[in-house]
């Protein structure tokens, strides 16, 4: 089954406003059982994440940043292959964290499974010098939390 253009843009909308509600249960109820995330580039070092292990990782971002991200998404250019389910999406978020403000620039890959209801894959390109700057301090803060 080909998944329709508007199918594939309405599942990347809808997994930026799971992550702006900032609710694990809706976040893992887009997602097909056999779901990957991967952080990229390879240079930041963090293993593709299944479910369980993508629930872990939510689960521990909520209590860093309890109040959520707040996602931007370039509604203008986001690129769509119907026949590969894919969108290619650029955004921005802010949060405010225990470490204080955090802001970042992304590129995600999204795939759609072939009901165009399910996410199946996520590759979430992040701006690496942010995450390297701010990630010490952040883990700092979540020691003195946890």
């Amino acid at each position: 089954m080909t998944r329709t253009r508007a199918q594939l843009l309405h599942m990347a909308k809808s997994l930026f406003e799971v992550y702006n509600k900032w609710n694990l249960e809706d976040i893992m109820a887009l997602r097909t059982s056999d779901c990957t995330h991967n952080v990229l580039p390879s240079s930041l070092g963090q293993a593709p994440l299944d479910n369980n292990a993508f629930r872990q990782f939510v689960e521990n971002l909520m209590i860093g940043i309890p109040k959520g991200f707040n996602f931007t998404i370039d509604e203008k250019a986001p690129l769509v292959d119907e026949s590969a389910g894919k969108v290619i999406i650029f955004a921005r978020s802010k949060a405010e964290t225990v470490a204080g403000p955090y802001a970042n620039e992304y590129i995600f890959v999204i795939t759609v499974d072939e009901s165009g209801t399910k996410i199946a894959r996520v590759d979430e390109f992040v701006d690496a010098t942010i995450v390297k700057e701010f990630l010490p301090r952040f883990e700092a803060a979540m020691a003195k939390v946890a």
